[in-house]
């Protein structure tokens, strides 16, 4: 493992994992995590994935306008399953 940060690990893993073996198989589910975007989302590519976590801090203060503006940038992702689990 590289780096300070557990997702380090996760792309160590991830790349040995053919994608093509995932897309075929019914039992596998892609999940991406992100955390910390604080307002920075539409910065990010997200792969098509059928659960996104985002762990927290998605803006810097709560405003309703900035967590509006993050629910109109979730609605645009290319999630295979329509899900997204939002924390604090």
């Amino acid at each position: 493992m590289t780096g300070l940060y557990p997702q380090s690990r996760v792309e160590i893993l991830c790349a040995r994992i053919d994608p093509a073996a995932i897309e075929s198989d019914a039992r596998c589910a892609r999940i991406v995590c992100i955390s910390d975007t604080h307002e920075q989302e539409a910065r990010l590519h997200i792969p098509k994935c059928d659960l996104l976590i985002h762990a927290g801090d998605m803006t810097y203060g709560g405003d309703r306008h900035k967590l509006l503006a993050f629910d109109e940038w979730c609605a645009q992702l290319p999630l295979a399953r329509d899900r997204i689990l939002v924390s604090s």
